[in-house]
């Protein structure tokens, strides 16, 4: 018998405000494709409603198990409804975690901190050099906004769990001990990770060879990529992305929130339209996720080593 998922990924904004090129939404993103020029959208509390209830019907949801992670590709607190959307799910019975990059301020209620089991901030430097490299804000902005956020939250009398995701790159890798000082300060949990591909296309063309001499020295030079060749994906690996759910910002079940609109057969349909099977069987009918095993790209994605600090 099949059993809710521990976690459901619904996206609650289509866009993103940050510049990162590894990042199919980044607006210097080193893959331009036309499905993410196009204007953002954003979940509402109504299309929220309709379709938690749906995957809750069908048995692939349910608040004492699953968690909502409110982000994949976008910038979270960019949807002008967020605080609705929250509230929706709070009423649902649902917990929700968040993940942002701290460019935009959004006033939470107090009572709705309860719901959330975490925030992660994600940074990629702790200089205006390699930040503005990336992300492209204004550093020392994203640091006071993260320290508004804790004082905001401790003045409500609850601050939620909390991490800084601090992605590393070649040209910020010695920043990571001002990163871990900086998370030391305000309570936060340091969660150093390596830069990756970023996107189902980049990772296929850069692990089959195909990527353009000039893209592939950009990615040689910037990211950590010692740990790629000469993987080989084991026969019995089961890529964790069967075991999620990923919803569009527009309550469509998608392939896996590891892939995007550019990918063949991204949207299966609408949660609403869609049976239990059509949900449960959408891997092993999609030629995109069996290009994704025979390359590799689901192996390497998730098989890159930890950074201990």
């Amino acid at each position: 018998m099949y059993k809710p998922v521990s976690n459901l990924y619904f996206e609650i904004s289509g866009g993103c405000n940050g510049s990162c090129p590894y990042c199919v939404t980044g607006k210097n993103r080193i893959l331009p494709h036309e499905q993410h020029s196009a204007k953002w959208q954003f979940l509402t509390p109504e299309r929220c409603y309709e379709t938690m209830v749906t995957l809750q019907d069908k048995g692939l949801i349910t608040p004492s198990v699953t968690t909502v992670q409110l982000y994949n590709w976008g910038e979270p607190f960019l949807n002008p409804q967020c605080i609705e959307v929250f509230q929706t799910l709070a009423d649902l019975g649902y917990s929700f975690g968040i993940s942002t990059n701290a460019s935009v301020f959004r006033d939470i209620p107090a009572h709705l901190l309860k719901n959330v089991t975490q925030i992660i901030f994600s940074m990629s430097g702790m200089t205006q050099k390699s930040y503005g490299r990336n992300h492209g804000f204004d550093v020392e902005r994203i640091k006071s906004n993260i320290r508004h956020y804790l004082e905001d939250w401790k003045s409500k009398g609850h601050v939620p769990p909390r991490a800084l995701s601090f992605h590393v790159y070649q040209y910020n890798w010695l920043e990571i001990f001002a990163a871990h000082a900086f998370c030391r300060e305000l309570g936060l949990a340091f969660t150093p990770g390596y830069a990756n591909l970023g996107h189902f296309e980049l990772a296929k063309q850069f692990l089959t060879e195909t990527l353009s001499p000039s893209l592939t020295d950009k990615v040689m030079s910037e990211l950590f990529t010692f740990y790629i060749p000469g993987q080989v994906r084991p026969n019995d690996f089961r890529c964790p992305q069967f075991d999620v759910l990923s919803l569009d910002q527009d309550g469509n079940v998608t392939l896996c929130c590891g892939t995007d609109a550019s990918v063949p057969g991204f949207v299966i349909g609408r949660a609403t339209n869609l049976t239990r099977e059509d949900i449960l069987n959408r891997h092993q009918r999609s030629e995109s996720c069996k290009l994704c095993q025979k390359i590799g790209i689901d192996y390497v994605g998730h098989s890159r080593p930890p950074i201990t600090f």
